[in-house]
């Protein structure tokens, strides 16, 4: 559960979640790759952290993939548009979870419980890579070559 730093191979990092395999090759498990392990592998998507659901590339998971988005946007339009906009106390709770959750982004060495609560918060957050199945149709990355 080890990553070897490039520039000098006698120092090691811990990898979080434990995505890497480790050994000679600092090879990660199955649906991570890149440094660390830290992204999805090609192939495969995310509910929260966890690249483990592989793609099916059939109907029926494009067909999940649309419903979860609108699902996703018809909850938000009505939380903000319509609840949030009655009933104030619903707003400020809402930025509170908001500003828990930027907080949440930092790596700090958070306790499972705390964890546990970021994921419950980033669906609330309406986060919209929590659940990337949009990573089976759409490829891109930061790479411009």
């Amino acid at each position: 559960n080890h990553w070897g730093l490039p520039q000098d191979l006698s120092k090691f990092v811990q990898c979080e979640d434990n995505t890497c395999k480790g050994g000679v090759g600092f090879e990660c498990e199955s649906g991570y790759q890149n440094r660390m392990c830290s992204q999805c592998a090609d192939g495969f998507w995310s509910i929260g952290q966890e690249c483990k659901y592989r793609c099916q590339n059939n109907v029926a998971q494009a067909i999940l993939m649309v419903a979860v988005t609108c699902a996703v946007v018809l909850v938000w339009v009505s939380m903000n548009q319509v609840v949030s906009q009655e009933i104030e106390s619903l707003d400020i709770l809402l930025q509170f979870l908001q500003v828990g959750d930027i907080i949440g982004g930092f790596a700090l060495n958070w306790s499972h419980s705390v964890t546990q609560m970021q994921g419950i918060v980033s669906i609330v957050n309406f986060e919209v890579d929590f659940i990337a199945l949009w990573k089976c149709y759409i490829h891109w990355n930061y790479n411009w070559s």
